[in-house]
């Protein structure tokens, strides 16, 4: 059980536990075939107990060559400040929600004799009441708000290559993009703010 609590001339005095258990079931059926599966109980006193499960799974095709698969459930509660913090640009919303997310990934990896590791992975992000900070067209003020729901699908690509001393290079690259944008004019401070490619 974790306590935590703030006493602030802003937020004020604010107390909340939790409580959480968890649990992983790791099997190998077969020398190529590995499977994982997880849960994580966690129970908060002001909101429901939520149960985050995971499952992964990864195969040997041969020739050093990997398949994965992950899905993976999330959870985050909004912080006292997204709660209750106020000044003359921030504005805090106590009616704010948790934040829920369903996590996917495939992906392969492909192991060379000499050292080599290519890697490639598609994966998105299902998220429900993100919590974001965000300003509107013609405001001063940024405002803290739960987004109804929305998408985040990319790619990712690796090269990495591990010398005999075992010095490592390697270059990767992501591409992201997001199933809504904000209204023009708008500004948000987390949630999209994302760079769309990088490497």
């Amino acid at each position: 059980v974790i306590s935590d609590g703030i006493d602030s001339t802003v937020a004020g005095q604010r107390r909340r536990e939790r409580a959480s258990i968890f649990a992983m079931l790791d099997l190998r059926p077969t020398d190529r075939l590995t499977l994982s599966a997880g849960v994580r109980e966690e129970a908060w006193d002001k909101w429901r107990v939520r149960t985050n499960p995971t499952f992964s799974a990864g195969y040997w095709i041969g020739g050093g060559l990997k398949l994965r698969a992950l899905a993976s459930s999330a959870f985050r509660i909004p912080t006292y400040t997204d709660l209750y913090h106020r000044d003359p640009g921030n504005v805090g919303n106590s009616s704010l929600v948790p934040e829920t997310a369903w996590n996917y990934e495939a992906g392969a990896d492909w192991f060379s004799p000499f050292g080599m590791k290519i890697s490639a992975a598609w994966f998105q992000r299902r998220e429900d009441n993100s919590i974001d900070w965000v300003k509107d067209e013609g405001s001063a003020v940024f405002q803290a708000r739960n987004t109804q729901k929305i998408n985040f699908t990319g790619a990712e690509f690796e090269v990495r290559h591990t010398f005999r001393n075992s010095m490592q290079v390697w270059g990767n690259y992501t591409a992201l993009q997001a199933s809504q944008s904000l209204p023009v004019g708008g500004v948000s401070r987390y949630v999209f703010n994302f760079p769309s490619n990088q490497g």
